[in-house]
């Protein structure tokens, strides 16, 4: 994942907790169906006039005026909240033309900023959503500033509240509840001393040292997961069960084959979507430039540098995420957990090894 730093706007000493673009968006879609339909109205009412010189019809042209003027209202009115600069109050600004409205909440003291993960589903719980709160945090009072979609915008604006309040990070995304202290948060991760790491016994990791650093090939998924059987083995039902209904003789030979032919492609459409990408190994390349990560053969290598890694974090699953103010990358290790392990202490091996300041022992 690559993103830009993205961070709360400052306005005259407070920050503007308001996403703007997708305020522009939604007001969008609220006025052009409006502006659209309202100019189509005026089209109609103009035609009728100039082509049979009829009276004028003031009805439609009132319709058509009212639409065009409330999709202008709704461009032009903006809803706006802001943080005061010392962390006091929530100003709530609502803007039509140019008359302003405003409302004032006071906050409680917080303690420290919350960064939390929540993962909502549909109504069928077939799809999950997950999305990344910044909150202001006491005992006995909450206050949301910000959502989004992607953990480091998220996690941007987080640091950027508590190094301006001189407060810590409480970092609840991960497996573990992690705690960072105002003066933590732009640390890159420490170089350590450590001896040079070892594959464990048994592990079927492929290490090759090359000129450029160390390339690191991952063993291959296994092909056959409940999910994979269970879509294998619905597609096979399908494919009899509808061979007994539909092609039955006497039955053309244009309809047997668009019947075959259809149960192939989605054959292929499984295959490569979930079957595929488990039969090529994942590569993982770490170099004094820094970590590139090739996890799927449908998507780029993606690179982090190794100096800008602030946390490296081993989750349960043998996930290995990397992060720094403009990354984060997930690394599924694809082994044992000591291989996941393994990999951790290399890349703090290779940061040790390429840092320029002395290592901690």
């Amino acid at each position: 994942m690559n993103t830009t730093n993205t961070t709360f706007p400052v306005i005259n000493g407070a920050f503007l907790l308001t996403n703007q673009k997708t305020q522009r968006y939604i007001k969008f879609v609220l006025a052009f169906p409006l502006l659209l339909v309202g100019i189509i109205y005026g089209a109609i009412a103009t035609h009728k006039y100039m082509e049979y010189y009829a009276e004028l019809p003031i009805g439609t042209f009132l319709i058509a005026a009212l639409l065009i003027l409330t999709s202008v209202a709704i461009v032009n009115t903006n809803r706006t909240t802001y943080l005061s600069g010392d962390g006091r109050k929530l100003f709530k600004q609502t803007q039509i033309f140019s008359y302003k409205f405003r409302s004032t909440q006071p906050l409680t003291v917080f303690s420290h900023v919350g960064l939390e993960k929540v993962v909502s589903y549909d109504n069928d719980r077939k799809k999950a959503t997950t999305t990344y709160h910044v909150i202001l945090k006491n005992k006995h009072y909450d206050t949301e500033l910000s959502s989004d979609n992607e953990i480091v915008t998220a996690r941007n604006k987080a640091e950027q509240i508590a190094k301006h309040f001189s407060v810590p990070v409480y970092d609840n995304t991960h497996d573990e509840l992690r705690i960072r202290q105002p003066d933590e948060l732009d640390s890159v991760l420490a170089p350590e001393l450590i001896d040079t790491p070892e594959p464990p016994d048994g592990s079927r990791l492929s290490v090759q040292k090359t000129e450029h650093g160390i390339d690191i090939f991952m063993p291959k998924q296994p092909l056959l997961t409940p999910f994979i059987i269970a879509r294998v083995s619905g597609l096979v039902m399908f494919y009899i069960v509808t061979s007994v209904m539909i092609l039955k003789p006497p039955v053309p030979l244009e309809l047997s084959l668009q019947f075959h032919g259809l149960v192939l492609f989605f054959a292929l459409l499984i295959y490569g979507r979930n079957i595929y990408p488990r039969t090529v190994r994942k590569k993982l390349s770490i170099t004094k430039e820094g970590v590139y990560y090739k996890g799927s053969p449908y998507h780029k290598s993606t690179l982090i540098d190794l100096s800008f890694i602030e946390e490296l974090i081993l989750e349960k699953g043998r996930r290995l995420i990397l992060i720094s103010d403009n990354q984060q990358i997930t690394i599924e290790v694809t082994g044992t957990d000591a291989d996941a392990e393994f990999l951790q202490r290399l890349i703090k091996w290779v940061i040790a090894n390429t840092a320029n300041t002395p290592v901690q022992e």
